[in-house]
């Protein structure tokens, strides 16, 4: 359920809400606030709200994205292929 003592490529050390559950309340203003303000937290909150984006519309993912571009891609190679291959063919 919690993470690894230490995240990212330069192995953060994590404390609590990580990797440990948080028992101590009567710090808890400062400890969420301390939390909050960590880079692993922030980058965690982007990718899991990125998630949660590409799972509700999927059609903003970006490999979805880059597949339809390159559909239209070969279309657009094949409309410009037709009259080269007419031309030849004749």
């Amino acid at each position: 359920m919690f993470a690894a003592n230490d995240v990212g490529r330069a192995k953060v050390q994590t404390g609590v809400f990580v990797h440990a559950p948080f028992r101590r309340y009567t710090h808890w203003s400062t400890e969420v606030a301390e939390h909050f303000s960590r880079g692993y937290h922030t980058d965690s909150a982007t990718k899991a709200k990125a998630f949660i984006t590409s799972m509700k519309n999927p059609n903003k993912d970006i490999t979805v994205q880059l597949d339809a571009a390159a559909g239209r891609q070969v279309n657009e190679n094949r409309q410009v292929l037709v009259p080269i291959i007419e031309s030849v063919s004749e």
